[in-house]
């Protein structure tokens, strides 16, 4: 993906050609899930649960599509009694400052919905999977390549410090690739 330098307060171009993704413009101002403005509805989105895409201590990701339009999204369901104590106070800031983080090379936030038992973060698809996955699959990659790839963190990595936002997990199975690779 191409970085854009843009400031902050930009919203995001739309990425697809379906329109309830183009209509999506985050904002910062909500820390919580449950301060969350969706612009969507839960019922809006069919939840593959066979189709894992990862998993992680305390949460796993699945497919879901949207139904109107077909589009594919990525769901994070976090599992709330599986969360430490001393990990709490990050989970519930995640969707607020991932939606204040407006860039080309962040996975953008759709929806947050939570329940009793869940916290469920609509997420964008990202085709590619992971680079430890990509590079485990096909080894070595080309130089030009692995400078793109590494301009792109660091323009990310940037943009997140420039507001104030530190990415506490930063590893290869958390780096997503587009589909454009």
């Amino acid at each position: 993906r191409k970085t854009r330098n843009a400031p902050a307060a930009t919203p995001r171009k739309p990425t697809t050609k379906f329109d309830w993704l183009a209509r999506y413009n985050p904002t910062p101002s909500n820390p919580t899930p449950l301060g969350f403005e969706n612009d969507y509805s839960f019922d809006e989105f069919m939840l593959h649960h066979d189709q894992s895409l990862g998993e992680g201590a305390f949460a796993k990701v699945i497919l879901a599509t949207h139904i109107g339009s077909g589009e594919k999204v990525a769901v994070k369901v976090i599992t709330k009694k599986s969360i430490p104590e001393e990990m709490r106070e990050y989970v519930v800031k995640e969707p607020g400052a991932l939606a204040g983080l407006n860039h080309d090379n962040i996975v953008s936030l759709l929806l947050v919905h939570e329940n009793a038992d869940h916290i469920y973060m609509f997420l964008q698809y990202m085709p590619g999977g992971d680079l430890h996955s990509r590079l485990e699959r096909d080894g070595a990659v080309e130089e030009v390549n692995a400078k793109e790839w590494f301009r792109q963190i660091l323009a990310a990595l940037d943009f997140t410090h420039q507001n104030k936002f530190c990415h506490r997990d930063l590893k290869l199975e958390n780096l997503l690739i587009s589909g454009e690779g």
